[in-house]
């Protein structure tokens, strides 16, 4: 994660950074079907990736707070999604301009999804 974060946080200047690149020559993937009982998920992901903007800090921020509380046995495995769900709907999605706005979303997001877990717990 350091080089996509680093060219994140860059702008169009490329921070030096050194890293080890994958040799995808030896690598042997496999792939399996997206579970289909999860494809509201999978098409709310591809929204956002073509959306842009905000969106992408809202599902995360959600999708870490209700990770951590399923880890804390606060919610269902099951539920984490619809926290997902819940937040990014109350979140208005806009196209932030500077990283104080950024970090203003991502408290507020990760509020919303407090809130969200509480109402369901």
């Amino acid at each position: 994660m350091e080089v996509p974060i680093a060219n994140a946080l860059s702008d169009i200047r490329k921070v030096p950074i050194a890293f080890k690149e994958l040799d995808f020559s030896n690598l042997k993937l496999s792939f399996q079907e997206f579970p289909s009982d999860r494809s509201k998920l999978e098409n709310l992901a591809r929204e956002i990736c073509n959306t842009g903007g905000s969106s992408g800090l809202v599902f995360n921020a959600a999708n870490e707070i209700a990770v951590h509380a399923f880890l804390d046995d606060k919610i269902k495995f099951s539920q984490i999604y619809d926290v997902i769900y819940r937040t990014f709907d109350l979140m208005p999605l806009s196209n932030p301009k500077d990283i104080e706005t950024l970090n203003e979303l991502n408290n507020e997001a990760r509020i919303q999804a407090k809130k969200v877990i509480k109402s369901i717990t």
